[in-house]
């Protein structure tokens, strides 16, 4: 028994030692290799700013595009460096990449990956990205290894897990770029318009056959209006006019809720958002993903709560799809806050 005990002890002194100098070692060469990963993402940023300036950095981090930086032409942004977040056959993947501002792709590199050496690990190449570059605009990225020559599907051979990941990143991070757009990065802002009020078409069609009573003024927060909504037995919920901010400026939701504050209806009216991307908001499915959320289950507010078909659907248009669900967020809250009385 002694022997036992003695063997033990020493074991569990080995095992102390050994995690205490694991520490150590952690201690001295985490902030080298933190300094090492940073100083390959600046290299990497000056590698494919394509001789523009580089502005700030302003952090997404929606699950696909961790940030983003402008490329400067004087005071407007002449394309977006996009830091994007995609998976290949070896785990996680980092690309970083540069676009015009028509979502246009300038350069590409492939940072930090697992993928596997002699196949996938050729993405890290320079000419690997020769098959992407100047596609995105007017002519689309490859998606598939189908949408190659065949010069080109023979190099990615062996290795097409690698060539998804990146392409879907690269197809994500043109149309995030799309909508930011060629926006001034220095411009002063406008004067923000008056809201509209919710057409009297839209109160009907969004009341669902109940009766809207008389509008009346709010002005707390983005809840600048709200009508009653009344049935045969009394109180059924509220219709309220939300004005927020969208990628491109000011826009107006409208939305009904029953009385615990679940979404029955909604619609976005006026707006200046992005054509194809961000305007896919104005159309009656994209709401049905809000629909009776709210009360026993909550409103999305990020990519990462929808399900696949839902964030394919929102896919570069993040910015409008957050202002969105943050106005019905925050107008579910206001509803229960009236307790349900008219």
């Amino acid at each position: 028994m002694t022997r036992y005990i003695k063997t033990a002890v020493i074991l569990f002194l080995i095992c102390a030692v050994c995690t205490a100098l694991c520490a150590v070692v952690n201690e001295v060469t985490a902030p080298v290799i933190a300094q090492s990963v940073e100083a390959d993402r600046v290299s990497a940023l000056s590698d494919v700013s394509a001789g523009y300036g580089i502005g700030e950095q302003v952090d997404v981090g929606d699950g696909s595009v961790n940030y983003y930086v402008p490329l400067l032409d004087g005071d407007a942004a002449a394309g977006y460096i996009v830091e994007l977040q995609t998976s290949g056959y070896g785990g996680a993947m980092t690309v970083i990449a540069s676009y015009k501002t028509d979502g246009t792709l300038m350069e590409a590199k492939l940072m930090a990956n697992s993928e596997t050496p002699g196949l996938g690990k050729k993405a890290e190449d320079s000419s690997y990205m020769d098959k992407f570059r100047g596609l995105g605009g007017s002519e689309p990225l490859p998606a598939s290894k189908s949408d190659l020559s065949a010069e080109d599907n023979a190099a990615v051979s062996g290795a097409s897990v690698t060539f998804n990941g990146i392409a879907s990143a690269l197809i994500n991070g043109s149309n995030f770029v799309k909508e930011l757009g060629g926006i001034k990065v220095t411009e002063t802002p406008a004067a923000e318009p008056e809201a509209p009020s919710v057409p009297d078409d839209v109160i009907a069609a969004l009341s669902g056959g109940l009766s809207a009573g008389e509008k009346e003024e709010v002005g707390e927060g983005i809840v600048t209006a709200l009508w009653p909504l009344s049935g045969p037995d009394g109180a059924e919920g509220y219709l309220l006019q939300l004005d927020t901010e969208g990628f491109a400026g000011p826009m107006t939701v409208a939305a009904a809720y029953s009385a615990d504050g679940a979404v029955t209806a909604a619609k976005l009216l006026a707006n200046s958002e992005t054509p194809g991307y961000g305007k896919a908001a104005e159309e009656d499915s994209y709401m049905a993903m809000f629909a009776g959320l709210g009360s026993d289950e909550a409103i999305p507010s990020s990519l990462e709560e929808l399900g696949e078909e839902e964030r394919a659907a929102v896919s570069g248009a993040s910015v409008t799809f957050g202002s969105i669900s943050a106005a019905l967020i925050e107008g579910s809250e206001y509803v229960k806050g009236l307790g349900g009385a008219v």
